[in-house]
């Protein structure tokens, strides 16, 4: 019987594939509870968000996100101290976390 799983976004297939072999199982991904996307050119020129940022399109109600204080439209630039010019690096950064 296959038994299968549902893949995190953002996190590196090869990076599973070393926990699946180091311990049997996948440990469970942490959650930010908001819909990304990146900024658009006119976000971008804004000062400040030249080189940096992601746009939390929609925060679900009871997330982790919700519960820190972020909203609708809210523009992150730097998460847990490291910059995150896009989507995939604010993915990154947060699976490190």
């Amino acid at each position: 019987m296959l038994n299968c799983r549902f893949l995190p976004i953002g996190i590196s297939v090869l990076g599973l594939v070393a926990e699946l072999q180091a311990a049997g199982e996948l440990r469970r991904k942490a959650m930010f509870g908001a819909q990304l996307a990146g900024l658009t050119e006119e976000q971008r020129e804004v000062p400040g968000l030249e080189k940096a940022g992601v746009l939390l399109k929609k925060v679900i109600a009871g997330t982790s996100a919700a519960g820190g204080g972020f909203f609708d439209g809210d523009i992150v630039v730097k998460l847990g101290g490291a910059d995150v010019p896009d989507v995939a690096t604010f993915l990154k950064v947060l699976s490190e976390k």
